[in-house]
């Protein structure tokens, strides 16, 4: 009886053990899902403090897409931040810098458009890491060295990938096929295979200065059956002569006489890296600031445009006055939209409302010359995606003694007697349409327009 007694206690004191023990664990596993929320939203806010590269638009317009949808998202401007996942492109007159928070850039091309699959900066390691998917034309890197180990830099087509450690290259892409072009340092090429989303085994190569690597779109199935390694050839001649390489060679020029300056001062390639995240922030603070100023002055101007009386458009008498078609801008093109207007639709009942309005400009030279005319559209954004041309409903207006409105869309080049002394002054044409439902006015803006004074010279060159 006794030896039941001291068994039914053992197995009870084993019982509590065996409780206390779960919620023991319990209590931990708690304590450790808790850990593990806090560690992942202190990860996203640090991930959102965390600086993004920004753009600068050097000529013409940039604008930003989705990704997935191919839909156009927004006109971009200088100070603009981009993140993952964002597709940028420009038009046949656009040019556009993307400058990443170390201090390395990517300048993408005319008629170029690319993806930023990843982009990441650890301001306490200094690890960068980007990745980037170019879709269509030409981008030009300029990468400052790397100096961790976790750290890349890959831009890739649907036939190559280019990975680099800190070097100076180009990649050009259509579809026919891409090639990689090496300025500075070393660059390490592979195939890669769209259709699998991989690298192809067995044909990487290392490029150095003055050489390149060209693969057709048809050779990729080649080298799928039997691998082999990338040809590099001399960079021909006729290559090195082309517009977009050697104006980013002047380019990469000016960046290394930067980057020798902080050299000369003594400053090791850490410091270096640290100088250029400095400026980096400067720089952005500086545009922030500048855009504020802007929206404000915008704010200001906009009773004034709401009251501006319409102009109304006599186009065969616009024809015969100002003679458009014989001093249109060369190359210039309408297509960029369609010209028919998009019926807005409801969805599920939802009221469908204006959402954006924003200025597209066809090809154009960063610097017009006076009596150049340039022919812009008003798109109107809907809050279902559907965009709509509202250039001839707009009132238009020149922000700045450049020229003049002679029809709505139509910018006549044209420097005020004030300041034509000058030779060259920049200005803005904005245009705003008024939503009769719910007397709601939107404002768009074109990029900075500079327009030169004409002289003899420009005579002789245009004919």
């Amino acid at each position: 009886m006794q030896k039941i007694k001291i068994l039914k206690i053992i197995a009870l004191f084993g019982l509590v053990v065996l409780i206390a023990g779960a919620g023991f664990f319990v209590v931990q596993d708690i304590k450790n899902k808790e850990k593990e929320k806090i560690n992942l939203e202190q990860l996203i806010k640090e991930q959102a403090l965390a600086p993004k590269p920004w753009l600068e638009v050097i000529s013409s317009q940039a604008i930003k897409k989705n990704s997935e949808t191919g839909e156009f998202l927004m006109e971009l401007k200088t100070g603009d931040e981009l993140s993952q996942g964002e597709t940028i492109e420009t038009n046949e007159a656009g040019l556009a810098i993307i400058h990443f928070p170390d201090g390395s850039v990517a300048r993408l091309e005319e008629n170029s458009s690319l993806v930023i699959e990843e982009s990441s900066f650890d301001e306490k390691s200094e690890s960068l890491k980007v990745r980037i998917k170019l879709k269509l034309g030409r981008v030009w890197c300029r990468v400052i060295q790397l100096v961790t180990a976790d750290s890349f830099w890959e831009v890739k087509t649907s036939n190559v990938v280019a990975t680099v450690r800190g070097t100076s290259f180009g990649i050009e892409h259509s579809e026919k096929g891409s090639s990689v072009i090496v300025d500075e340092g070393k660059v390490e090429g592979e195939a890669f295979d769209s259709d699998t989303n991989k690298k192809i085994e067995g044909t990487k190569t290392i490029l150095e200065k003055n050489k390149i690597i060209e693969i057709k779109k048809e050779k990729i199935k080649e080298l799928k059956i039997k691998p082999e390694k990338l040809v590099v050839k001399e960079i021909p001649r006729e290559i090195l002569l082309e517009k977009w390489i050697e104006r980013n060679k002047q380019a990469d020029i000016k960046f290394n006489e930067n980057i020798k300056k902080l050299e000369d001062r003594g400053l090791e390639i850490m410091e270096i890296k640290k100088e250029l995240e400095k400026e980096f922030k400067e720089k952005i603070e500086e545009i922030r600031k500048q855009r504020q100023e802007e929206k404000q002055r915008i704010i200001k101007l906009k009773p004034e445009l709401e009251t501006q009386p319409k102009i109304e458009q006599e186009k065969d008498q616009l024809k015969t006055e100002q003679k458009i078609e014989d001093k249109k801008i060369e190359g210039q093109t309408d297509n960029l939209l369609p010209d028919e207007i998009i019926q807005k639709q409801e969805i599920g009942g939802t009221e469908i409302k204006p959402k954006n309005l924003v200025i597209i400009m066809p090809k154009t030279s960063a610097i017009l010359i006076e009596n150049d005319i340039l022919n812009l559209k008003a798109i109107l954004t809907m809050t279902d995606g559907v965009k709509k041309d509202v250039t001839e409903e707009c009132q238009w207006k020149v922000l700045g003694k450049i020229g003049i409105i002679k029809a709505p869309g139509v910018f006549v080049a044209k420097l005020d007697s004030s300041i034509s002394e000058l030779g060259q002054a920049p200005g803005q044409i904005v245009c705003t349409w008024s939503d009769p439902k719910a007397s709601e006015a939107f404002l768009g803006s074109s990029p900075v327009i500079n327009v030169k004074a004409k002289t003899e010279s420009d005579f002789e060159i245009r004919g």
